[in-house]
């Protein structure tokens, strides 16, 4: 029995929101969101695993794939000699690596790729919008108190990489 696994819609879209949940939502902010914060890692790390178990099976890199791996493999091997953060580091190339297997193994569905992430940006900003407007006090009274990056600062590039992929999407309807 053949599974054909580019014919699946939802496992794509399921792995672009763990992503994007896993990349933009700072987990640290609230004690009881630790759990889920190492609950999305995990599933990250399989995801990674599973989908580089499916590119291995047909190995094909575009040339911006491969000067990431390089980067990435690089400043593993530096972090590692230097001892620095390791483990994040190790994170944070699969975050990157995950998302290029994405668009690499489900090429024929960017469309679909992007309009995930977009809206995966869109939920998380309009969260930590509804979590600012019931919780006013908590953005003077603590340090870092934000569900996007932590402080005010790290929310900037959150918001342009979201209006961004908007942007990307208005050709495929008016929706976005």
């Amino acid at each position: 029995m053949l599974i054909h696994y580019k014919e699946f819609k939802l496992v794509p879209i399921v792995i672009c929101l763990l992503l994007v949940v896993r990349t933009v939502v700072t987990f640290s902010v609230f004690d009881s969101l630790l759990p889920i914060s190492y609950l999305v890692l995990a599933l990250c790390l399989l995801n990674f695993v599973i989908l580089l178990g499916l590119f291995l099976r047909k190995p094909q890199m575009s040339k911006l794939g491969l000067l990431y791996t390089i980067f990435f493999i690089l400043l593993i091997t530096f972090t590692f000699i230097n001892g620095s953060d390791f483990r994040n580091a190790v994170f944070h190339s699969v975050e990157v690596w995950l998302l290029l297997l994405l668009f690499n193994i489900y090429n024929e569905k960017t469309d679909m790729l992007l309009k995930t992430l977009a809206f995966g940006f869109s939920c998380c900003i309009y969260a930590n919008l509804i979590l600012m407007i019931l919780f006013p006090n908590i953005m003077f009274v603590a340090k870092d108190a934000f569900l996007l990056g932590g402080n005010y600062n790290q929310m900037g590039c959150r918001f342009l990489i979201g209006i961004t992929l908007s942007l990307l999407c208005t050709n495929y309807g008016k929706v976005w």
